[in-house]
């Protein structure tokens, strides 16, 4: 009993610091909470990524309607989500201390692969305008940011040669791109592919890069692979295939014809 008594008049005894206790209070205000714009942010199956980055995060941005430049009126970041994902953006979220969160606002959701608060080439968005306070406030990440990188698309197939290969069950398919020359160490671009219909087409680029700031250029090796247990490494019984390309290069054509012995 003397252990439970001391832990509950410790924290009794604790004091919050005052900061805390403004922005709770502030959170759960009534007449800001009104103002509150709630609704659910959603992804194009047109224009979703086959395969996120771990840095992957979600960005929610409002603006006054007509202002498209300078710090944004709020910004919340989400670095765990799923898709549909329920968001919140309001008074509480305002950049600038005293501004205020009111009349029609334009938010932009927007999902960025390397966590960078800026655009970049890849990111995928949608945006809407809508006045505060509005609960249905729904959001499609259903545009590309545009850039000056040059992706590789063309097509992938299964060798004739080789009558042993069998594609069945829950296997994987992992692009990966690395500089022309370059052996091992973390791939420059990665796509991983989910039930995927041969010949398969593909499209990879600047947003499949795996490190910020790295750029997707030059001469390039592809290499693809049908993983049958979905982890990233060779194993037995795998399908690759490789060739060189270089970024920009279209109607690439790419044969899956080695086997990974056992």
């Amino acid at each position: 009993m003397g252990f439970f008594s001391a832990c509950d008049r410790e924290l009794k005894e604790h004091k919050v610091p005052p900061a805390v206790l403004k922005k709770m209070e502030r959170l759960y205000d009534p007449a800001l909470k009104v103002k509150e714009i709630a609704g659910w942010i959603t992804l194009d199956p047109q224009v979703a990524p086959n395969f996120l980055p771990e840095q992957t995060v979600l960005f929610v941005y409002a603006r006054p309607v007509g202002e498209d430049s300078g710090p944004p009126l709020a910004v919340k970041r989400y670095n765990y989500f799923e898709f549909p994902f329920e968001y919140t953006i309001g008074p509480v979220d305002v950049m600038i201390p005293g501004v205020e969160f009111d009349g029609m606002v334009s938010l932009s959701a927007r999902l960025d692969r390397d966590g960078d608060p800026k655009a970049g080439p890849g990111d995928i968005f949608g945006q809407l305008d809508v006045a505060a306070g509005t609960k249905d406030a729904d959001i499609v990440l259903n545009q590309e940011v545009a850039g000056s990188h040059k992706n590789i698309t063309g097509i992938i197939s299964l060798s004739p040669d080789l009558p042993q290969i069998k594609v069945t069950g829950p296997n994987v398919v992992f692009i990966i791109v690395r500089p022309a020359g370059v052996q091992s160490g973390p791939p420059l671009a990665v796509q991983r592919l989910l039930d995927v219909e041969w010949p398969l087409q593909f499209d990879i680029g600047q947003g499949d890069v795996m490190m910020p700031g790295v750029q997707f250029e030059g001469s390039l090796t592809l290499k693809v692979r049908i993983d049958s247990d979905g982890d990233p490494r060779p194993g037995p019984g795998d399908i690759e295939g490789t060739i060189n390309a270089s970024a920009g290069d279209t109607n690439v054509t790419l044969v899956l014809d080695k086997v990974i012995p056992g």
